[in-house]
């Protein structure tokens, strides 16, 4: 990714995933972007967060606008999506000469950005981003929305069907049980909603470009009581920090 783009008035970028974490910095210029935590539209001085393998839509508005991109550790302790910079002037001389070092800058001085968009579409993407997503007929019926009127509102406002939204989002759900339970992938399947186990390994080679069994035998986790977890294929070994 390159760490300053430019982009045209009225520019739509079709909803796509990032690999690795990094935090966009909003320079010049206004866009709306709707992702995996909810709808923003920031203007410059605006940081939005963004983790690994996150998804997301881009609207911009009619004028030009210019982002500066940092990467970001995997856990930056950070629950917020939308923040604010104090200086994005001083991020940018400092990531002319270090970006990872402009990205420390960073964390250090975020305040609290402004709350996510809170329209029946965001009500409904928040709800397909839970475990318990319900689905779309469901929720016609409580919002009393005809189900194509939902759909195209939501792929207006996400980039995605509402189908799509949901598979993604049970799909990494079930790549973080992965790493960080014991159960079999049968069983973890079915607790997030695919049809099968060979359902839920096509969304995670999908999404993470490893099968399922790979993913948990190549990535470790921090748990609550501050020990990492290793898992492999057969083990859990718990190493002490």
């Amino acid at each position: 990714m390159e760490l300053r783009q430019q982009f045209t008035g009225g520019t739509r970028i079709p909803r796509h995933p990032h690999t690795e974490p990094y935090a966009a910095i909003v320079l010049q210029g206004s866009y709306c972007e709707a992702g995996d935590s909810g709808r923003w539209w920031s203007q410059a001085g605006d940081v939005l967060i963004h983790r690994p393998f996150s998804s997301h839509f881009n609207c911009f508005a009619k004028n030009r606008a210019q982002v500066l991109n940092l990467p970001l550790p995997l856990e930056i302790g950070i629950a917020a999506t939308h923040c604010r910079t104090a200086d994005p002037d001083l991020l940018v001389r400092t990531a002319e000469r270090d970006p990872h070092e402009a990205s420390q800058l960073l964390l250090a001085q975020l305040l609290p950005g402004s709350a996510a968009s809170d329209d029946p579409v965001d009500r409904f993407a928040a709800q397909l981003a839970s475990p318990d997503a319900p689905s779309v007929a469901d929720w016609s019926r409580q919002t009393g929305i005809r189900r194509e009127t939902l759909f195209r509102q939501f792929r207006a406002a996400y980039g995605t069907s509402p189908t799509e939204y949901r598979v993604e989002s049970r799909t990494k759900l079930a790549c973080k049980e992965i790493v960080i339970g014991t159960r079999s992938l049968a069983e973890i399947a079915a607790d997030f909603g695919f049809a099968d186990q060979a359902h839920m390994n096509r969304a995670i080679r999908k999404l993470t470009g490893q099968p399922p069994g790979r993913w948990r035998t190549q990535h470790s986790f921090n748990t609550p009581d501050g020990q990492a977890i290793k898992l492999t294929a057969k083990t859990i070994t718990r190493v002490k920090k």
